[in-house]
């Protein structure tokens, strides 16, 4: 089911302990229709958005290359970027377009 976590093997490039890979958890979350991201969890931390379909897989299927299997139309998606916003930037952002409009409807008017 998508909505459970899923064991995943992952790299840790600053490891301080010599061990620089370890298991972890994988939240999928659908953004969009079809279109999907993972949270990973480390120690039960959010560390990081794995968005890229390839990178997802390659963490499941280095834990668990069954699973990997099965998870991999899961995974599809064309999402390239990822950008969390406050309610106030998304206010802002339709603030700032409104004035945009606004200007263009008087250029067009004069």
């Amino acid at each position: 089911n998508s909505d459970k976590m899923i064991s995943v093997l992952s790299f840790d490039k600053k490891a301080q302990d010599g061990l620089n890979y370890f298991i972890g958890q994988l939240l999928p979350v659908e953004i969009f229709e079809k279109q999907w991201i993972g949270i990973l969890f480390h120690d039960h931390i959010p560390i990081t958005i794995c968005i890229d379909e390839y990178d997802i897989l390659n963490k499941i299927q280095l834990y668990d290359p069954s699973k990997g299997r099965l998870k991999k139309g899961m995974f599809t998606n064309k999402i390239s970027k990822l950008k969390i916003t406050t309610e106030d930037d998304k206010l802002l952002y339709q603030k700032n377009n409104d004035i945009k409009q606004l200007r263009q409807e008087l250029k067009h008017a004069l």
